[in-house]
């Protein structure tokens, strides 16, 4: 106990000394946000002419996050963290939506399957650090740079499919070879479902540059505005098709990750204030490798690449402590 003491003795000592010193300040948020989006999963072939989409799964992503941060500065430095997840749950009336294109160079689908779709876990964590190039009292820009980190889960079930019947191969109009399948209409017969059907698993991490510009118009009331870049995002999704048994693993390298926020803070009196908020994020992966496991052995798909996309926005409220 003596030594606990002197342990919580030594801490407050720290940082009761930390906060005495001149420029030194410490802040830390929590925030509620709703926001909405999309992600597709894409799916390319080899062929003659180039690289032909072959498969489109578009994975619906709606709901409530929860976001902590906090930050340190000193002068003109400033270190900064944060950690958003999915406080909600399955989204009622979300459905994702399965297309394949199945004739080599034909951009209209041939085959249609939908199910609804549970969304989680779904987190992102980052941090960074950035220097303040002008500090002024109505205006101060920043320069920076960090790690963020993404992750984000679906599972669907049910639902039902439309496949064409009666055809037997893909066409390749480039070698005559095989026969064309019908394009899909939506008036085909439905084929049910029942149970867990498909999962998608997305991690998107990178190094992020950052840019942030603040203006303070009145002693009452902040407006920021950031912009936050990867120049070499890197992508692992797992795609795993219960009732085929196959497990689809995918490496993407390079492409796009942008984030854009604007802020509006309101200070209710000393190192209190309310702030809402604004985002949008882009994800846009350069073509990568994709592996299959079949029969508990991974396979290399010589014919296949990968691709991913994914928008999302959002609307947010928080409260931001700060103490100088």
């Amino acid at each position: 106990m003596p030594r606990f003491r002197v342990f919580v003795w030594l801490v407050s000592v720290g940082v009761g000394g930390l906060f005495a010193l001149d420029g030194w300040g410490f802040s830390s948020s929590l925030e509620t946000s709703w926001f909405t989006g999309e992600a597709h999963e894409l799916v390319y072939q080899k062929w003659d002419e180039g690289d032909h989409l072959l498969s489109r799964l578009v994975w619906p992503a709606e709901g409530w996050l929860l976001e902590a941060e906090a930050g340190l500065s000193w002068w003109r430095v400033g270190i900064e963290g944060w950690y958003a997840f999915l406080v909600g749950g399955r989204e009622p009336g979300a459905w994702m939506e399965d297309y394949d294109y199945m004739n080599l160079g034909d951009p209209d689908p041939t085959h249609f399957s939908t199910h609804p779709v549970e969304l989680g876990p779904y987190r992102e964590i980052g941090g960074g650090l950035s220097f303040r190039i002008v500090d002024r009292k109505t205006v101060t820009v920043s320069l920076g740079a960090g790690w963020q980190y993404l992750h984000r889960y679906w599972s669907a079930r049910d639902g039902y499919s439309q496949y064409p019947s009666g055809v037997g191969d893909s066409y390749d109009p480039s070698s005559g070879t095989g026969w064309p399948y019908p394009e899909w209409t939506g008036d085909e017969p439905k084929s049910s479902f029942d149970g867990e059907v498909i999962t998608y698993e997305q991690e998107v991490m990178g190094p992020m540059l950052l840019f942030r510009c603040g203006m303070r118009p009145f002693a009452w009331l902040g407006v920021d505005s950031s912009v936050m870049w990867s120049p070499y995002p890197l992508a692992v999704t797992l795609d795993e098709h219960l009732l085929r048994d196959l497990l689809f693993l995918d490496h993407m390298a390079g492409g796009m990750l942008l984030d854009v926020e604007g802020e509006f803070e309101v200070f209710l009196w000393k190192g209190l204030s309310l702030y809402g908020r604004g985002w949008y994020r882009l994800v846009s992966m350069a073509k990568g490798d994709s592996y299959f496991k079949e029969d508990g052995t991974w396979y290399r798909a010589a014919d296949g690449k990968s691709g991913m996309e994914s928008t999302e926005w959002g609307l947010g409220m928080g409260m931001r402590v700060m103490v100088e």
